[in-house]
């Protein structure tokens, strides 16, 4: 009996894939089944929700002092283009979009998913993003020319900003 129990709660805590669909018409979809057939298909495993992290210990102080470096392996600093610079910003879905201010240390995407009894119901996915330092004209180039996955998330000066002269790629 113990063994049944303990197989219901591993599977009611199993999260099952996500299909992102695109059909002929353009219109992107998720759903817990396969997408049909002619259809731009991905599966989307979403991760299970991370156990809550016990807060970390602070590190003793050193008995020479407050001189001493705590940590003996610095990391190397990300050294910018010279020039204006914009930021390169690598979703871990595969999404690369440019902004003139940072990255955010991630993005969430509010999602409707449908089960196969047409159950609708929402969920929030969230990825990580990595910001890359790129000269400005570069990332004005990109952002002009469009056409990739997460371009829609690009930067852009909206028409007030460029009639007032605040457009970063003018």
């Amino acid at each position: 009996m113990s063994e049944f129990l303990a197989l219901l709660v591993a599977l009611s805590l199993a999260k099952p894939p996500v299909y992102r669909c695109v059909g002929g018409d353009g219109v992107v979809r998720f759903q817990d089944t396969p997408c049909a057939a002619g259809e731009a298909a991905r599966e989307i495993r979403l991760r299970p929700e991370p156990e809550p992290a016990a807060l970390p210990l602070p590190e003793p102080i050193a008995e020479g002092g407050a001189g001493e470096e705590a940590d003996p392996t610095p990391q190397a600093p990300v050294i910018p283009p010279p020039g204006p610079v914009s930021w390169r910003c690598e979703v871990e879905n595969g999404e690369v979009y440019f902004r003139h201010d940072a990255c955010p240390p991630q993005i969430s995407e509010p999602v409707a998913l449908v089960n196969t009894l047409g159950e609708t119901f929402a969920t929030v996915l969230s990825h990580r993003v990595r910001g890359t330092p790129v000269p400005r004209a570069e990332a004005c180039r990109e952002i002009e020319r469009g056409g990739r996955f997460g371009a829609e998330r690009d930067q852009r000066a909206e028409p007030y900003d460029k009639l007032s002269g605040r457009d970063p790629c003018r």
